[in-house]
């Protein structure tokens, strides 16, 4: 995909890549196997891309909020065998949201969120 990538670009062409990424950074920066921070732009790096902009989406507490959110819609969505009135499911969501605040806030140390992040966005040029 790269090199179709490189070959449709113009000099200087902006490519602009979102990549999902649902884990916490680790062994930085020298962690460059997976699509992390690091790995994405050591391999536009290699291939010719200069980075323009980079961004981590959804980061922290509310990376784990969107994947707690997500969970819990798939689990209550009509598809699935636990089913509950609209009614039910908000105050569902509602019950756990608020669990998880606790937890968050109360026992879970700050350093549990620090490195994880759900997306990435970033936009290069082609040398």
């Amino acid at each position: 995909t790269i090199n179709e990538l490189k070959r449709v670009l113009k000099k200087n062409g902006l490519l602009f890549v979102t990549m999902p990424f649902i884990w916490v950074e680790h062994e930085k920066p020298y962690d460059f196997r997976r699509f992390t921070s690091f790995g994405i732009k050591k391999f536009f790096s290699d291939n010719d891309f200069e980075l323009v902009k980079y961004k981590k989406l959804v980061i922290g507490k509310l990376a784990y909020y969107q994947l707690l959110i997500s969970e819990l819609s798939r689990t209550l969505s009509d598809d699935n065998k636990f089913k509950l009135e609209t009614s039910f499911k908000n105050l569902y969501y509602l019950i756990i949201t608020l669990l998880f605040k606790v937890l968050i806030k109360f026992f879970l140390p700050k350093s549990t969120f620090k490195d994880m992040y759900i997306n990435n966005c970033i936009i290069v040029k082609k040398k």
